[in-house]
């Protein structure tokens, strides 16, 4: 899985002490739902960017592109 995102998700304020989401804790989140289908991930990542906000309002522009390549020539999903 190969992922393209803006700074948008880990500059999101939020969680339990209102600070940054932060790029490691979001990288390691990406990686966590790499082996999922892009359906499942665009729905885990958008339940994790609800609860991590809660209240607060969006600061910035979100973008992830995910981009799974499969074995097989041709095989692309995306999301």
């Amino acid at each position: 899985m190969l992922y393209l995102f803006s700074d948008g998700f880990a500059d999101q304020f939020g969680g339990p002490d209102k600070t940054k989401y932060m790029i490691v804790p979001f990288i390691n989140f990406l990686s966590s739902l790499s082996d999922l289908n892009v359906t499942e991930q665009k729905a885990k990542l958008t339940m994790e960017l609800k609860t991590w906000m809660k209240n607060y309002k969006q600061l910035d522009d979100i973008l992830i592109v995910g981009i799974r390549i499969q074995e097989k020539y041709g095989d692309v999903d995306l999301f």
